[in-house]
């Protein structure tokens, strides 16, 4: 009963326009309980907005820190609400964390590329490059690479869905 209340709820919610396809494959996959992680996510937002609390996340740099952050910790994917749009943040995988802004998302792997593979990478497909259940046969195509000290950010385009017709999947 609860989950068409909380499915009517999103529908008119204000905060909500769009879910990344990244986001909504983390639940129909098994990553996290879509639903609930939903509506985790959007009490955190309001609950930000009621402090008056002004959050930047406009910038690739932070979103690039959270990535490498994400991949030395052990906590697992959790949603998040950035300017109207449900993305996934955290531990993807073993060493590797994930970040997003609507758009794009930025993953970071603890290993080494030289540096002569790493020109190579962007055009190609994520899934081609890494082993991540959440990316497998979506075809996103990494951007960017580079690499620092603790190993590998790679940067690859997300497209969003609107939040109304994401509702059939997520439910």
């Amino acid at each position: 009963m609860i989950r068409p209340i909380l499915r009517d709820w999103l529908l008119t919610c204000p905060e909500l326009t769009s879910i990344s396809t990244i986001a909504l494959d983390a639940g129909t996959r098994g990553l996290l309980d879509l639903p609930d992680a939903i509506a985790k996510a959007v009490a955190a937002d309001v609950h930000l907005c009621a402090l008056g609390a002004s959050v930047i996340w406009r910038s690739k740099a932070r979103h690039a820190r959270l990535a490498k952050l994400y991949a030395w910790r052990r906590r697992h994917c959790h949603l998040v609400v950035r300017q109207g749009t449900v993305l996934l943040d955290g531990r993807v995988a073993q060493g590797a964390g994930l970040a997003q802004m609507p758009g794009a998302a930025v993953v970071h792997i603890r290993q080494q590329l030289p540096e002569t593979l790493l020109a190579a990478l962007p055009g190609r497909r994520l899934d081609e490059l890494i082993d991540m259940r959440i990316a497998t046969g979506r075809g996103y195509r990494v951007t960017s690479a580079e690499r620092d000290g603790s190993g590998i950010t790679i940067w690859f385009d997300v497209p969003t869905v609107p939040i109304a017709s994401a509702m059939p999947i997520a439910f």
